[in-house]
């Protein structure tokens, strides 16, 4: 969901970049055990919406991690694992996770650790507690990104089915599951026209229930996931919708997700649909500019991904009609037909090295890509198309550096947190990042 303003591929441990394609091929035929090795990342300051059953179920594996040695004999089924990502920003105008306009930002920082036991062969637990700083929006406070049970009562080698009760990640394009996990995603960012990092807890999770089926036949693999849950608001989605922190509340109901993947018997190609709605109710305060309203959100996204032996080609395409009602005369009535889309390759030219190059363009009004009509803040704030070329190194199984620039035309995806004047930002502008990342 991207909010305009003034796939399930859980986390994994990923294999060397010259490797990762044929690894994958063979990933395929074990699509229901690829589904139990992790859930990473996110979760949310103000969780006002977490539930009893959550709360158990992330501090009971937490209290199995430091309070009993987890010794095989013990514990079979169990596994921790852990990361640590440092970066460092710097942009020629404007600021990007914190200050960062002609000078270095160290304000992204990502640490995290994560538990899954197998109780039985058709139950797993899995959790994970986050610590992420990124800028005014995420202070680094430790949460509960994913906790979740597993309950997969039919499953073989061809075929799984089940449900999830939890916190479970968002069944959202190629990259969502994996978003947070430096191992798992081409780059540093990824493409903020699908995975906008201003909504990052809004977009990752849920508190609720995902039925899921996985079927292998001679014509290749299909999976469809349904997911219904409260999803994690706080102030950024204020930010987001309105460009700024207004004095109200703002609630979200229940949203959907589905998604639909199809991977072909030789592994090479991934094709995907994801369907989303929610509505985001606005209750005003005594002295609110803003009225009680409300904003309602659908989103249409189309997945494709091609593997070869030294390239992975990747590219997602998204339309998404926001409404905004009743909100008062600041914020009138209208309908934004939102669209983006991004095309990218990662070439492993070399055993432990990478290059990333990515085309990625986002508008708010896809009948006013020059943002020559808007009337809610700068012409360059409803659009954004970002040339990025990246290269990446790793050097050991569990040690990643990653560099990349990017060239950006437009502001519609920079933070409203650490760019507090729009009338000062400016609309073409350069990002440059390094990351070093390690894992346990």
């Amino acid at each position: 969901m991207y909010c305009p303003a003034s796939i399930d591929r859980p986390a994994r441990i990923v294999q060397s970049p010259d490797t990762r394609a044929r690894i994958r091929r063979a990933d395929l035929r074990n699509a229901g055990k690829r589904e139990d090795d992790a859930r990473t990342m996110n979760t949310k300051k103000d969780n006002n919406r977490i539930t009893p059953f959550i709360s158990f179920l992330g501090m009971a594996l937490i209290l199995c991690i430091h309070a009993v040695p987890c010794r095989a004999e013990l514990y079979p089924g169990l596994q921790i694992h852990g990361f640590l990502t440092q970066g460092i920003t710097s942009t020629s105008d404007n600021d990007f996770f914190r200050d960062s306009d002609d000078t270095l930002s160290f304000h992204f920082t990502e640490i995290g650790v994560n538990a899954s036991w197998s109780v039985r062969s058709d139950l797993q637990l899995a959790a994970q507690i986050l610590s992420r700083r990124a800028g005014r929006g995420s202070d680094g406070a430790p949460d509960l990104d994913y906790g979740l049970l597993d309950y997969s009562p039919i499953s073989d080698l061809n075929r799984r089915y089940g449900v999830r009760l939890g916190r479970i990640k968002h069944p959202l394009g190629l990259y969502n599951d994996t978003r947070d996990v430096a191992f798992t995603r081409p780059g540093i960012l990824l493409p903020q026209s699908i995975y906008f990092d201003r909504l990052r807890d809004l977009l990752l999770s849920s508190d609720g229930v995902q039925v899921y089926g996985e079927r292998i036949t001679p014509l290749g693999s299909f999976t469809a996931q349904l997911q219904l849950g409260y999803p994690q608001v706080d102030k950024a989605i204020e930010y987001s919708f309105f460009g700024f922190d207004a004095p109200g509340k703002m609630d979200g109901n229940p949203v959907f997700f589905g998604r639909l993947l199809y991977d072909d018997p030789s592994g090479r190609w991934r094709l995907g649909f994801t369907h989303s709605g929610a509505r985001f109710d606005y209750e005003a305060t005594g002295n609110d500019f803003v009225s009680d309203g409300f904003v309602y959100l659908r989103q249409y996204i189309l997945s494709a991904q091609m593997h070869t032996d030294d390239w992975t080609f990747s590219a997602e395409y998204l339309r998404q009609p926001t409404r905004f009602r009743d909100l008062g005369p600041f914020l009138p009535q209208r309908t934004f037909p939102l669209e983006s889309y991004y095309i990218q390759g990662v070439y492993r030219f070399a055993p432990r090295w990478d290059l990333v190059l990515r085309y990625d363009a986002i508008f708010l009004d896809r009948n006013d890509q020059d943002g020559s009509e808007t009337t809610s803040g700068p012409e360059a704030s409803s659009f954004a198309r970002d040339w990025t070329i990246g290269l990446g190194w790793q050097p050991k199984p569990n040690l990643l550096f990653r560099t990349e620039m990017h060239m950006v035309d437009g502001t519609a995806w920079l933070p409203a947190q650490d760019n507090a004047a729009p009338q000062d930002q400016e609309r073409r502008w350069k990002l440059f990042m390094f990351q070093i990342s390690y894992r346990f």
